[in-house]
């Protein structure tokens, strides 16, 4: 299999999600810069969409992290310990992260039941979309946590991580 195809085969929805929504926030900054400088009238509501589009951007940005296992981690004291108790205590942590994602999926879809009719400050356009966005992207992140957990589990929790260099 060539290059592109491998890369193209590897894309998990979460890197569209991310595509398409970083495109739209780009495209509202653009709206935003030549409505205000060019036509000297900018549209309120194209700045408070290009923010509320970085919400959605980073959030899904963090299932895509957790899908590559690109996620910042303390690994120094992994290196000082035996494998066993390494692999041991990487197991442990994933299990308490999943634990805390899933409770942040109960949690946003608690507030987005709670808050689901607040409107945008410059458009009568409801907030729900947004509060279900970050609500799915968790639940993504605990998917993709789950995953992680069960190869780490089938591949051996005893091995110790190798070296990306």
């Amino acid at each position: 299999m060539n290059k592109a195809l491998k890369r193209i085969l590897s894309t998990g929805p979460e890197d569209v999600i991310v595509f398409v929504v970083f495109w739209l926030m780009t495209i509202c900054v653009i709206l935003q810069f030549f409505t205000r400088y060019v036509l000297n009238n900018s549209l309120a509501w194209t700045e408070e969409l290009a923010s509320l589009s970085l919400v959605v951007i980073v959030y899904f940005g963090i299932v895509v992290c957790e899908r590559r296992n690109s996620q910042i981690r303390i690994e120094l004291v992994g290196q000082w310990l035996p494998a066993p108790v390494a692999g041991f205590l990487k197991l442990l942590v994933d299990l308490i992260c999943l634990a805390f994602y899933v409770y942040l999926v109960t949690l946003f879809y608690r507030y987005t039941q709670l808050m689901g009719g607040d409107m945008m400050t410059t458009a009568r356009v409801s907030l729900s979309p947004l509060y279900y966005a970050v609500t799915i992207a968790f639940a993504g992140l605990s998917l993709r946590t789950a995953i992680r957990i069960g190869s780490t589990i089938f591949d051996g929790w005893r091995t110790r991580p190798t070296d990306p260099e």
